[in-house]
């Protein structure tokens, strides 16, 4: 099974985290590999920091791949201030 991707929009906040947390795991439940396009991301916030760290604890319960097709500075800059850059394979 090939590895779908997954775009993580221009904007990853409260105010579609919900939205968001649902078509991540319908992606997870049927795919073994996840490659995540975050490239186009400007603004994160804690609940999309959040609602990732938890996107990669259950890939990793479930035994499954994610990896970073691309990043954005918005993102590195949100893990490294929470302090989940490694959590999220962001090294």
């Amino acid at each position: 099974m090939a590895s779908e991707v997954v775009r993580c929009g221009d904007v990853l906040d409260i105010s579609v985290v919900t939205e968001r947390q649902a078509e991540f795991r319908d992606v997870l439940e049927n795919q073994k590999e996840i490659e995540l396009s975050a490239g186009e991301l400007q603004r994160i916030d804690g609940a999309g920091i959040q609602m990732l760290v938890a996107l990669f604890r259950q890939a990793e319960q479930e035994q499954k791949e994610i990896s970073w097709k691309d990043t954005s500075d918005s993102l590195l800059s949100a893990a490294s201030l929470l302090g989940v850059s490694e959590e999220l394979h962001l090294n």
